[in-house]
């Protein structure tokens, strides 16, 4: 994984940081009968494709991330109108000793992703998170209810974006980052 360190050599200014899909861990994602990976689809090489799971439990881990503020923003593309209402969870770590960390600060908020439109690469916004020392940033995408299907999901990657814009209000409605 990346570190927020590296600049390009116009801008002082971090960039972003990425997680492939292939590296998204989870509740069944070893498991073939329910997802793929590598899958490649378009400008993507390493998607992790949803084929059918009624419980879905995704993270995407950030290690060593400098202080700041960030979106979180996670690539999706459905292939089928869905409809369920997953908890995005960002949660920050302090990293203390060797395989210790301790729970610095987390958001939680929910969309309803029969607002996401189907067959386009959309960017679901998690939220915005502040680092205030460096830390382990963990996100997460949860639906657990009994009875809800989800399927033809991908998941192309995951990204901690450096923002100036804080914005503290939203609604479940709210799948791109408000202006």
């Amino acid at each position: 994984m990346s570190d927020l360190t590296t600049s390009n050599s116009n801008s002082s200014s971090p960039r972003p940081i990425r997680v492939d899909g292939e590296k998204i861990t989870g509740a069944w994602v070893n498991d073939q009968r329910y997802f793929k990976y590598p899958v490649v689809e378009e400008e993507y090489n390493f998607c992790l494709h949803l084929e059918s799971v009624w419980w879905l439990e995704l993270y995407a881990s950030f290690s060593s991330v400098q202080p700041g503020w960030y979106d979180v923003i996670w690539k999706i593309k459905t292939r089928d109108a869905q409809s369920f209402s997953p908890a995005l969870i960002i949660s920050c770590f302090k990293e203390l000793e060797p395989n210790q960390e301790e729970l610095q600060n987390q958001t939680k908020r929910k969309i309803s992703f029969d607002k996401v439109e189907v067959g386009v690469w959309v960017d679901v916004w998690f939220g915005t998170v502040q680092v205030q020392e460096k830390c382990r940033v963990l996100t997460c995408m949860r639906e657990t209810k009994a009875g809800i299907h989800k399927s033809d999901i991908l998941f192309a990657e995951c990204s901690l974006v450096p923002t100036l814009t804080v914005r503290q209000s939203f609604s479940p409605t709210d799948i791109s980052k408000p202006s």
